[in-house]
């Protein structure tokens, strides 16, 4: 049976936060949609990645790895958090200014 390494764990919360990114992003830049649906749309993707953060955790947390590996992982996984909540607070902004709301 093959399961993941730790750091191939590790980097699906990257590859979250980033995809969460990209996805606000073109969020942000719409232009055939107001400020609430994009504000609306961009907060359910922040919801849904931070559901998903904190599923993958979970799930990792019984690995069977070493307490050093689970230690790292945890940590990825809280600075992966708050990666989130700041590119969040960013694209927020950035939509408020987009839409002339500052």
């Amino acid at each position: 049976m093959l399961t993941m390494d730790v750091h191939q764990s590790m980097g699906t919360f990257r590859d979250s936060v980033e995809a969460f990114g990209d996805a606000a992003m073109a969020e942000t830049t719409r232009t055939d949609i107001d400020f609430d649906q994009a504000s609306k749309t961009i907060s359910a993707l922040y919801d849904r990645c931070k559901t998903e953060i904190g599923r993958m955790s979970e799930a990792y947390s019984r690995r069977p790895w070493s307490i050093a590996d689970h230690m790292a992982c945890r940590q990825v996984a809280d600075h992966s958090l708050v990666t989130l909540d700041a590119i969040y607070q960013g694209m927020r902004t950035a939509l408020a200014n987009w839409h002339g709301k500052d």
